[in-house]
């Protein structure tokens, strides 16, 4: 065996040790995400609020209500490249550059912010989503490049199909809710999932099963049957007024950090 095979074995042995490790903290009496619209029938003030917020927009399905872009046949040129806007009945597509700079017209998978900007993803093959450079001003009504002074041309790493641009390993994880990348290192794929597409209310608050079954009966709940909860089920509950409870709920996505694991991390896991 040589070493560049040695190398291989070693990577795939990490691979199927951090796949068991994963799995294996899925188990144990950890407490299922039930999404936000299960926490609105207890907390609708908050699940209005949080409705219209920047996190209820960080990922969205792409509905006529949630697409903000002007997809009437509208047409922006980049480098000698003309980018086109479709809606086709209840459906979104842009005609945009692909890995081989020809044009193709790409369905638009989801959509991503609200303010100031919008962008849209797009599924280019083998589970991979894509966040395509030309994004929609929300503030000034019109479509513009994100990086107009850098070589963003097809075949270079940085173009919009390119693994810079990749939303599975690069974005999902702080726009999702309980988001697994699910990557397929032998077949360079992804089955990604996540429990909620955009910032749920358990993406801060951690999963909701056990918190329901204490609202249902409080007396009777036993905190001991699920794993890293208070007495009122609840992973990691906010402490007002304290630094460390903030940094450790918030800084996971609001802050400068490289993530290396396969799944989002747990709410409020940062120093854990």
């Amino acid at each position: 065996m040589n070493f560049y095979s040695l190398l291989q074995l070693l990577f795939l042995l990490f691979i199927v040790i951090s796949t068991n490790s994963a799995t294996a903290e899925q188990g144990g009496g950890l407490p299922r995400y039930l999404t936000s619209a299960t926490c609105a029938t207890c907390h609708q003030q908050q699940f209005d609020a949080w409705s219209n917020s920047h996190h209820g927009w960080a990922w969205r399905e792409p509905v006529s209500e949630n697409v903000l872009g002007d997809f009437n046949k509208t047409k922006y040129t980049h480098a000698g490249f003309t980018y086109q806007f479709l809606k086709e009945y209840d459906e979104y597509f842009i005609v945009a550059d692909n890995p081989s700079g020809k044009a193709k017209k790409y369905k638009v998978h989801s959509v991503a912010g609200v303010t100031p900007l919008q962008q849209y993803l797009l599924d280019i093959g083998d589970g991979r989503l894509q966040a395509l450079d030309i994004a929609w001003d929300t503030v000034n009504k019109s479509w513009y490049h994100l990086y107009p002074n850098q070589n963003t041309s097809a075949g270079n790493g940085m173009h919009w199909t390119g693994s810079y641009k990749n939303w599975n390993s690069r974005c999902a994880e702080c726009h999702a809710t309980d988001f697994r990348k699910n990557y397929d290192p032998l077949k360079d794929s992804y089955n990604s999932q996540q429990a909620e597409i955009g910032v749920g209310c358990e993406a801060c608050h951690g999963p909701g099963e056990a918190h329901i079954e204490w609202a249902k009966i409080p007396e009777k709940f036993e905190e001991k049957k699920w794993k890293d909860v208070d007495l009122m089920g609840l992973r990691q509950p906010y402490i007002k007024n304290s630094a460390a409870s903030e940094i450790n709920l918030c800084a996971g996505c609001h802050s400068r950090r490289e993530p290396i694991g396969a799944n989002s991390p747990a709410p409020g896991s940062l120093y854990d």
